[in-house]
């Protein structure tokens, strides 16, 4: 309970700073309290410093906090200290969150004390104390968006794997005497810019001439990256993927395929963005049935939509990567934006119904049957 403990002299001791400016105030002079004053102690003073801080170092408590809870007597200790009357049945995580959520409440206080307040110098001290209040948790934002992509980022350089490229295709010859130049100048630094944004990413099965391939798609700002999914303990190199801690800020599905131990190569190069097109598809595309699975067994195709957060639109991907060289010279990737089809219900995980499953989109049914 020294947690619990440490927070109640927190809370106790910014009482009891508050009492003391407000005995001091009073004891200096007869009139009214003047509440502005104390307004302008608090929140000029260390008070919103001290919650920046605390947003800053927010994300990186979170993922500390995922790397305790893999060992099993903290998860123990945890679950009995949050079984305490004072936690008022929250947990760990939505108490860790409250001061964030009270710092964004501020210019509500602020602007309902501006609407009650009677005095003119006041009500303009309380408005021009409010604004500053707005720009500070706006720079806030900024900081801890551009905190938050760093360690997402320094999480995805820990499951995405390089191979070289006379690894990757067998028909590459590389004399030994550039293997070594090539081994320094490592693609790993691709993900290591501080102003890239990860901007969707998601699973997709890519059809080749002859098989079919579950592969992951990272979409950035500037290039789409396609890696081969991999579920071995051992990454890499030799390390432990399923000792990792995960990003907090990753999604569910793949911090979910962190833990289990899994990692993705690189597949081939990135993809330039302006090497994509994009299309509309008409919802007729979407609704038809494939016709070349078997029965009982999911159907498979060469395209796959990646939701948009907070939205009904959704990302098809239809990747040209294996197409005839003459295919290949004239038409680049494409990117199709599908709007859902059923507004009520959130889909995922579903597959866009195309009736061609290759990948240079022939259109013709009797070529791919089982």
């Amino acid at each position: 309970m020294q947690a619990t403990t440490g927070v109640q002299q927190i809370s106790l001791s910014f009482l009891k700073m508050f009492f003391e400016t407000v005995k001091k105030h009073v004891s200096k002079s007869n009139s009214p309290m003047d509440f502005s004053s104390i307004l302008r102690t608090f929140f000029q003073g260390d008070l919103c410093q001290t919650h920046q801080i605390y947003c800053l170092n927010y994300t990186s408590a979170v993922f500390y906090l995922e790397k305790l809870r893999q060992r099993e007597d903290f998860g123990i200790y945890l679950k009995w200290c949050e079984q305490n009357e004072q936690c008022k049945r929250l947990h760990l995580p939505e108490l860790l969150v409250a001061p964030l959520h009270r710092l964004t409440r501020y210019p509500l206080l602020l602007n309902n004390i501006w609407k009650r307040s009677t005095d003119e110098t006041e009500k303009s001290f309380i408005q021009s104390l409010k604004e500053k209040v707005e720009k500070s948790i706006r720079d806030l934002e900024g900081k801890v968006k551009w905190l938050d992509n760093f360690q997402k980022f320094r999480q995805l350089q820990e499951v995405i794997i390089w191979p070289q490229v006379w690894d990757r295709d067998k028909r590459f010859f590389v004399p030994e005497c550039l293997k070594q130049n090539l081994r320094e100048n490592s693609s790993e630094n691709i993900l290591s810019s501080a102003s890239r944004l990860l901007l969707h990413e998601g699973r997709l099965m890519l059809a080749e001439s002859t098989r079919l391939l579950d592969v992951y798609l990272f979409l950035f700002d500037d290039f789409l990256l396609i890696t081969k999914i991999k579920r071995n303990k051992k990454k890499y190199g030799g390390s432990d993927t399923s000792l990792i801690p995960v990003c907090p800020s990753l999604t569910p599905e793949l911090q979910s395929f962190i833990r289990e131990g899994g990692f993705c190569t690189v597949l081939d190069q990135p993809i330039p963005l302006d090497r994509l097109v994009l299309k509309n598809v008409e919802p007729i595309q979407v609704t038809a049935a494939p016709q070349h699975c078997s029965p009982g067994s999911p159907p498979t195709y060469n395209a796959a939509m990646l939701k948009e957060a907070g939205d009904e639109i959704y990302l098809l991907l239809q990747l040209l990567l294996t197409a005839p060289p003459a295919l290949e010279r004239m038409e680049s990737p494409t990117v199709q934006v599908l709007p859902c089809s059923q507004t009520s219900k959130r889909v995922t995980g579903e597959y866009a119904s195309y009736p061609c499953c290759c990948a240079a989109g022939c259109g013709v049914k009797e070529n791919h049957r089982e």
